[in-house]
């Protein structure tokens, strides 16, 4: 099924290319289009000729780009390239950056991601790569088209420090941000484990040399490598992101990125055709707060995020401080700690980490002390506390006409995501029933409630 309803909205390629008009003006095409029995043009994917002159055809209609692929490197499909670049474009609005400076890790052959970036958005590019053959070819592109002054090629040794090499160039500016499409494989013979099963097999067909496609470990190697560096030069590269291509290795990476203490944080979706693959981006600053991005968050379309609303007296600033407030002190009577994102009277982003569970069975617990109430000698058990989280979320609070929304993200925790399920019931069941800010299930809520109960019951 095709994903192009989940395309970056500004996708110029959610409508399929008129490939006829194409031809017209990119000859080569008419060989490779053939007319379906609806009267339409298709280009056979499965033909590695035809995807490359496809590519090199759209990069010239629609970015007067002309671009050399040789035969034996990866061809890049630009929908995928597309969705990136406009999600990092995201990324730099909200940090307001406009003329920004950024690094491609392993720019490959075609140099395509620098060649939109300085062409299409204006931006001033680095790129590296560790075959001297495919250095000469992204050179060679940004040299024809007249791009040398904003683009600028490295060639790395195996070893060398992703990062060295180009801010030494920079000479003590700062890198706005770095993106990379990592080698998939671990080996290039290799096939994409398919966990589930339910895997289609790839439309398109394979394309790329050895050093592209593969190196030691994987993308999940390479990309914790430069989760590793990052924290190196945290004070020189502003936001860090990476595409990735297997979703369990988003979960890894993630886990990697805790286990470092970054908190801060986003993923995203990146879909096109019948192809899905996932961004990551990361920061070590603290004035930039990487979750006001637009993202087509799987995290959200697994149903890892529950929201309720409550109902404001008014939209003032005392009342919503006072809303914030009283959930504050309600999480950190049950020993919950808080980091915040951010706080103001437009939106409160905070993380919440609970290292015991102790907002279940709270009725039983009551009844538990004041059966004992009267010996002294003995005290009500406190839960047990565990080595790991029982629940890390992400609670966001904004107010509007007259509501303020909750959502409850979770992260990570023992409990799984039953643990939002849980905490967000807790603290609808201990808001004051008569106070005029209690808790209104949203329709999404309930109705997962309710089928969660249908399930129980069956």
């Amino acid at each position: 099924m095709s994903k192009n309803k989940f395309m970056h909205m500004r996708n110029p390629y959610r409508k399929s290319p008129d490939f006829l008009k194409i031809a017209e003006n990119f000859p080569e095409m008419k060989e490779i289009c053939k007319q379906d029995a609806t009267g339409g043009f298709r280009v056979d994917f499965k033909n590695p000729k035809a995807l490359r002159l496809l590519t090199k055809a759209l990069l010239k209609c629609d970015f007067e780009l002309d671009v050399e692929i040789p035969a034996d490197k990866l061809v890049p499909t630009l929908p995928l390239r597309i969705n990136y670049i406009l999600w990092i474009e995201d990324i730099l609005t909200t940090l307001a950056v406009s003329n920004a400076t950024g690094l491609d890790i392993g720019c490959g052959a075609s140099c395509v991601y620098p060649l939109l970036a300085a062409k299409w958005k204006k931006w001033q590019m680095f790129g590296t790569d560790i075959s001297q053959e495919i250095t000469n070819c992204a050179e060679k592109n940004a040299q024809n088209n007249n791009l040398s002054d904003k683009i600028k090629i490295f060639k790395l040794e195996e070893g060398d420090s992703i990062f060295h090499k180009v801010l030494n160039d920079l000479g003590g500016q700062q890198l706005d941000f770095c993106m990379c499409n990592p080698p998939f494989f671990e080996d290039a013979n290799d096939q994409p484990e398919n966990r589930t099963g339910t895997r289609a097999q790839p439309k398109n067909a394979p394309t790329g040399s050895s050093t592209e496609l593969a190196c030691d470990g994987g993308e999940l190697a390479f990309i914790t490598r430069i989760i590793e560096e990052s924290n190196r030069v945290k004070n020189q590269v502003s936001v860090f992101t990476t595409m990735i291509g297997i979703k369990y290795h988003l979960t890894m990476l993630v886990r990697k990125l805790r286990e470092m203490n970054i908190t801060n944080f986003i993923d995203t979706q990146f879909c096109q055709g019948n192809t899905t693959r996932w961004g990551l981006a990361w920061t070590h600053r603290e004035d930039i707060f990487l979750r006001r991005v637009p993202c087509i968050n799987p995290t959200f379309l697994d149903g890892n995020t529950k929201t309720v609303n409550f109902s404001l007296t008014s939209t003032d600033e005392m009342s919503i401080k006072f809303l914030t407030e009283k959930l504050r002190k309600m999480l950190e009577d049950l020993e919950i700690s808080l980091e915040i994102l951010e706080e103001n009277v437009t939106r409160v982003d905070w993380i919440i980490r609970a290292q015991m569970n102790a907002w279940s069975h709270q009725r039983r617990k009551r009844r538990e002390m004041m059966k004992n109430q009267d010996e002294i000698s003995r005290k009500p058990k406190r839960p047990r506390l565990e080595d790991k989280p029982v629940l890390v979320a992400e609670v966001i609070l904004t107010p509007r006409d007259r509501q303020m929304k909750l959502e409850i993200t979770y992260l990570d925790g023992t409990l799984g995501k039953d643990g939002i399920h849980q905490i967000l019931q807790f603290i609808m069941n201990n808001w004051r029933k008569n106070d005029p800010s209690s808790p209104r299930r949203s329709d999404e809520y309930t109705k997962d409630q309710e089928a969660k109960k249908d399930s129980e019951k069956n």
